[in-house]
Parts: structure tokens; C-alpha cells; sequence
């Protein structure tokens, strides 16, 4: 966990949540207009805070308790969205295997690269279900099946990573 996460209206929420009560003066009690005894304000809940400050309720309460355990806001080492579905590693594996079959005069074909992805995914336990024709054309936009087009694309790609 960073100690030090950039501050955000969802830690400053969950700042002000954790703020001790105003102390109670039981010497004055103030009235009402009408009367009877002021009533105390009511204490700020974790939907009014993310209310107040635009944010979500879970956010500031995901702060709220990483501030009550340990007395510092949350922040992941995840990053956000979803995970890729190959490492920079991977993709460059699969990069060089459309390359090496391209100069062996053999065609990459789709089934082939997808294959092989599967298989190096396999090899590191990666969870979720295997890759498809929809992740390839994610991978290596354009026209499939072009394998001259893959390989320009692959070492483009190679170059960036």
C-alpha cells in the first residue's frame, strides 16, 4: 500500500467521518424557539459524506477503514479496469512466433497464434476462459489471415514494447 496516495474528495470524506463528535455541554442546554432542549446534530454517515463530496459510498467507506485499521488511506497495488490478458512478455512471444513462421514459409494461422497464446497463458495458471478469434483481432487489428500484415504489425508492435 502507498503511504503517501494522492488526496481525493472520497479520502477527505472519510477524513472528516472519522472526526471525534462535537463534545456535548451539558452545563447550557440551548432551546428551541418553542422550548424543548435543541437536539444534536446527527452524526455525518458514510452515504451523506460521499453525498457531500460527490464521490462514491463505497470509496469513502473503503477509506473510512483503511484510516480506522491503520491509520492511513486505502490504495491498491491493482491496477484498475481488467486485467490484460497477456503480459508484455507473452505478447511478445506470440509476436515472434508469427514472425519465425512467416520466415520458416509456414502460415501463422489464426487458430495456430490463438493456440499458442492459450497455451503460455496455460503455462502461468492465468484464470478466466481461453482466448478467442475476438482477442486476436483486438491484438492485431486489420484483416485476418493476412500474415504479411502480421508480421509488419508484429514488429511494430515489438518496437513500442
Amino acid at each position: 500500500m502507498n503511504p503517501n496516495p494522492p488526496i481525493t474528495p472520497a479520502i477527505i470524506a472519510a477524513k472528516l467521518l472519522l472526526r471525534p463528535p462535537r463534545p456535548h455541554r451539558a452545563a447550557t442546554i440551548t432551546r428551541n424557539p418553542t422550548g424543548s432542549p435543541k437536539k444534536s446534530p446527527k452524526k455525518l454517515t458514510i452515504r451523506k459524506a460521499a453525498e457531500r463530496f460527490g464521490v462514491s459510498k463505497s470509496a469513502v467507506g473503503r477509506h473510512f477503514k483503511a484510516l480506522k485499521n491503520l491509520g492511513i488511506p486505502h490504495s491498491s497495488p491493482r491496477s484498475n479496469g481488467r486485467p490484460r490478458s497477456l503480459t508484455p512478455h507473452e505478447e511478445e512471444a506470440i509476436c515472434a512466433y508469427i514472425i519465425f513462421c512467416f520466415h520458416g514459409r509456414f502460415p501463422a494461422l489464426q487458430q495456430m497464434v490463438i493456440g499458442a497464446a492459450n497455451r503460455l497463458r496455460a503455462l502461468r495458471g492465468a484464470p478466466g476462459k481461453e482466448l478467442d478469434a475476438a482477442w486476436l483481432r483486438r491484438f492485431l487489428p486489420g484483416p485476418q489471415g493476412a500474415t504479411d500484415d502480421w508480421v509488419h504489425r508484429c514488429r511494430y508492435k515489438t518496437e513500442v514494447l
